[in-house]
């Protein structure tokens, strides 16, 4: 596109990310010239870009919203939790949840092929892993968050999860989307790469993603398989955070309604604080 043709959008970065997260913010800025402004100081129309990398991200979001913005982008890697959702329910303007693998092209991609074929679909898998040489539960949670998240994106939202088991280095989960049985698997280790895989199957074919790391703006590949032939998908070298803001950028000089607004995932927030009430019920003496 054009970007002399393209309006200008000041944005604002907030908050405390994980190291890296804000250079990797104003580096995917950088390869949409004239799309947005970086300042601390905005004039509307706006965005504020939220680093959620702390407990502390709901006053920041809360304060972004007072002081006008037009749309907040909440860059979170941390699981978030219904309360969470509950309190900006009445939100004037709307709040986009910009999760590792929320906006990533490969799963986009699987669910449109998904599209066609989710009533057939019997079962399905995902695993997802990390490097990572000192995992923890807490790590674990958050991983198993953005599983489930990654599977709403993917068209495959879980409905209901019947059986979770954590261990040291990873955490399974089993449970359906509507009549498709679903397997996840998390694993962080210090020699695992961080990447996804989702496969579904059924009788009629299958359907395959895969993606490496998020910060990354490598293609992956997608694949749907049927009796009469196995078609390879196109996926966009873009990182999830660059195609974030090009939705951003949509929100606010289009008026596009987000498919990653906050109150999109609230039954996935429920399911995980269902898991951590189980989790702690069975720590009980």
């Amino acid at each position: 596109m054009n970007s002399s043709l393209v309006t200008c959008v000041d944005l604002t970065l907030v908050g405390e990310g994980r190291p890296g997260d804000a250079d990797c913010v104003r580096s995917a800025v950088g390869t949409l010239p004239g799309w947005f402004r970086l300042t601390a100081a905005p004039t509307k129309p706006y965005a504020a870009w939220v680093l959620a990398g702390d407990g502390l991200w709901p006053g920041v979001v809360a304060r972004a919203l007072e002081s006008g913005a037009d749309v907040v982008v909440l860059d979170s890697p941390e699981a978030i939790t219904v309360e969470d959702i509950r309190a900006f329910s009445d939100a004037p303007a709307p709040i986009i949840l910009a999760g590792p693998r929320s906006h990533a092209p490969q799963f986009t991609a699987f669910a449109q092929a998904v599209s066609a074929s989710r009533a057939s679909l019997e079962w399905a898998e995902l695993l997802v892993t990390a490097t990572d040489s000192a995992p923890s539960s807490a790590k674990l949670v958050t991983d198993l968050w953005d599983a489930i998240t990654l599977l709403r994106v993917s068209g495959l939202p879980v409905t209901r999860l019947a059986r979770t088991t954590f261990g040291a280095f990873g955490v399974v989960a089993d449970g359906v989307c509507g009549a498709t049985a679903i397997h996840i698997s998390c694993v962080r280790t210090p020699l695992s790469k961080t990447e996804a895989h989702l496969k579904a199957f059924g009788p009629d074919g299958s359907i395959r993603a895969f993606a490496a790391d998020p910060r990354t703006a490598a293609p992956g590949a997608v694949v749907s398989v049927s009796a009469e032939s196995a078609i390879t998908l196109p996926t966009h070298y873009q990182t999830p955070r660059r195609l974030a803001l090009r939705e951003v950028h949509d929100v606010v000089t289009q008026g596009l309604v987000s498919p990653h607004a906050l109150p999109a995932f609230a039954p996935d927030a429920a399911l995980l604080d269902q898991v951590r009430a189980e989790a702690a019920a069975s720590r009980r003496p």
